[in-house]
């Protein structure tokens, strides 16, 4: 070593005969010093061997300074580096070292012990972590180009829900992440279930060249022969149709299927007097909305099991709930029903005549028409009403326009001075 080095030395230590030289002989002191180092004169410059391993810089001058324990300048490892303990680099030597190329750490296991982390590595470390062989991820950064990527990669997600539906299979789960998802149609899959992150909406345009249902059962489905849908849609998704092709969002038809539904918003900006926002014909069908706008009809229900719960569901010209059927099983719980339909038989709810299998509890009704609760003019039908029921008009039951009988377990409040509670 150059003649400024100091070596120091306990009586621990021991001194190697090949360390000592005519050189630095006189710079030993008592104290400490590193073992298994060897120190080799080379003509008038010194070099160190680790084990063997040069260590120099590019003027082929030593670069460790031993008092300081750390390195200066620019310097290249020769050969393998091993380092047992902590290594203090300075800047410019971490910037030779890991900016410059000049030793790779490619191979170093990460871990506790030597806290060797990128960035990259960390985000796949993440993702290996997250990624569920039974989950699906769609995301506007996103790709459908799937070649050597697994479907249920957290890390690179789908691009289209239509893709993950596709690639999924039954027991899968697709979560959606917050974005808007333009012209998606027909997702529901059986046995597969979504779960619609806040922020996340899908919205049918007007470009829109395909006139499928957005949740529509195999009944619907063209070229696809009919059969159940048994899924669950969750979480505080939005679903908007503003397409003139098929305006309404949720078709349910098949006996078999049982399909629960719930999130933020429903809403369709075309549909016509003619025209549900959703049409159950049979199956279960459960939905859960915060809200739930058509310009046309609201829910219609003809056959099978409908729950409607904790959801406000306004339409323009048509009753905000119509039970069509008389074999119909349907269930109104906490929900706000309004309808700005002015037409006598328009109520915020419709009951089929001859049908008894409407229950309502714990609602609030709110019609512009002259009753909350219709049948058709001329007919009879049963509602059961359960507690909590509240409107601005009362029911039909003049049996010169048509009897809605009531089997009230409680009572049924008419006041047309309250207003509904919406945000």
């Amino acid at each position: 070593m150059s003649t400024s080095q100091k070596y120091i030395l306990d009586s621990n230590d021991v001194v190697l005969s090949g360390l000592l030289t005519s050189q630095n002989k006189s710079n030993l002191i008592t104290g400490g010093l590193f073992k298994d180092i060897t120190t080799i004169d080379a003509s008038d410059r010194d070099a160190t061997r680790f084990s063997s391993r040069l260590l120099i810089n590019s003027a082929n001058q030593i670069t460790l300074n031993w008092e300081e324990k750390n390195l200066v300048g620019n310097w290249t490892a020769k050969g393998n580096l091993t380092v047992n303990g902590n290594l203090n680099l300075t800047p410019e030597a971490f910037d030779a070292l890991f900016s410059e190329g000049s030793l790779t750490t490619d191979t170093v296991n990460e871990g506790s012990n030597n806290l060797y982390y990128t960035e990259d590595r960390v985000a796949n470390k993440v993702g290996a972590m997250l990624t569920v062989n039974s989950t699906l991820h769609v995301s506007k950064s996103g790709t459908d180009t799937r070649d050597g990527i697994s479907n249920y990669d957290f890390s690179t997600p789908f691009l289209t829900i239509r893709a993950a539906k596709n690639a999924a299979v039954s027991g899968d789960t697709i979560i959606i992440w917050p974005g808007v998802y333009e012209d998606e149609y027909d997702i529901l899959k059986n046995g597969v279930d979504y779960n619609f992150q806040a922020g996340a909406s899908v919205v049918q345009t007007t470009a829109l060249t395909n006139g499928s249902v957005l949740f529509r059962d195999p009944t619907y489905a063209d070229g696809d022969s009919a059969g159940d849908r048994v899924s669950n849609v969750y979480g505080q998704g939005s679903f908007i149709c503003n397409n003139t092709l098929s305006k309404n969002l949720i078709r349910i038809a098949d006996a078999s299927s049982k399909v629960t539904i719930s999130g933020n918003l429903l809403e369709s900006t075309t549909a016509t007097s003619v025209d549900p926002i959703v049409l159950h014909n049979n199956g279960n069908l459960e939905l859960s909305f915060r809200k739930i706008i058509s310009s046309g009809r609201g829910i219609r229900s003809a056959d099978g099991v409908l729950i409607l719960k904790n959801s406000y569901v306004k339409s323009a010209l048509g009753s905000a709930v119509a039970t069509m059927g008389t074999t119909l099983s349907a269930f109104i719980d906490n929900c706000q029903l309004e309808t700005e339909c002015v037409d006598i038989e328009c109520g915020a709810v419709y009951v089929y005549p001859g049908s008894a299998g409407c229950r309502i509890k714990n609602s609030i009704l709110y019609s512009a028409s002259t009753y909350s609760i219709t049948t058709q003019l001329g007919g009879n039908c049963v509602i059961s009403i359960l507690a909590g029921n509240t409107a601005n008009k009362p029911i039909m039951q003049d049996p010169a326009v048509g009897q809605v009988v009531t089997e009230e377990l409680a009572p049924f409040t008419v006041d047309n001075a309250f207003s509904l509670t919406i945000f």
